[in-house]
């Protein structure tokens, strides 16, 4: 149904979508999301994901895994102008997979966790020759409290791992009192205007 917005729910696959706002448009299936359940559930059938209001941490679990749980090869996430105190973590143990994850809001949209890292780039053993894209632009990202490793990480490379080729754009990255940015690993990296602070700023090995 192209442009119909559906408040309880779509039919997929024969598969009852409940609760999410969907919204499919030209084969996209779209969620809008206000709680970190319905954002991680999200990614399991939506190749869009807009976050409509503040999702707060949840000390159960500070997590957010997004990649093996993919329904699609490619996902964009929308922060929207809201602020997730989640560690978005960046795996895949099936195959290549490709994500953006921005801000189309005029307002701040913030990524903060007090513990290891707000986004981290998981190289866990996966589909050799893997590659795994990843696009962040317009968000702020702090690693908060003395139990943070660094704005954006990678914990390394294992064998097998996917290769990651991560570009972040347009963005304010604050380690505090870690590094900005904590990247051991063999992977690609570019920061294109992009504010970095940090008790050290980028380090690397």
């Amino acid at each position: 149904n192209n442009g119909t917005i559906v408040n309880n729910g779509v039919l997929i696959e024969n598969k009852a979508i409940e609760g999410y706002g969907v919204i499919t448009n030209n084969g996209e299936i779209r969620a809008e999301v206000s709680n970190m359940t319905d954002l991680q559930n999200a990614t399991q059938f939506a190749s869009r994901i807009v976050v409509m209001a503040d999702i707060s941490q949840d000390q159960s679990d500070n997590k957010f895994y997004i990649a093996n749980s993919m329904r699609y090869k490619e996902l964009e996430i929308d922060l929207n102008g809201h602020s997730v105190q989640k560690q978005f973590r960046f795996e895949s143990q099936y195959g290549s997979k490709s994500i953006k994850l921005t801000n189309s809001s005029e307002n701040e949209a913030v990524i903060t966790v007090d513990n290891m890292s707000p986004i981290i780039m998981l190289g866990h053993a996966t589909t050799q020759n893997a590659e795994f894209n990843v696009e962040i632009s317009n968000i702020k990202i702090i690693g908060d409290g003395a139990n943070a490793w660094a704005g954006i990480s990678t914990n390394g490379t294992y064998k097998n791992s996917p290769y990651f080729k991560v570009s972040v754009k347009n963005c304010v990255i604050d380690g505090e009192t870690s590094a900005g940015v904590y990247l051991p690993g063999g992977y690609t990296y570019k920061f294109e205007d992009c504010t970095i602070s940090g008790y050290t700023a980028y380090y690397t090995k």
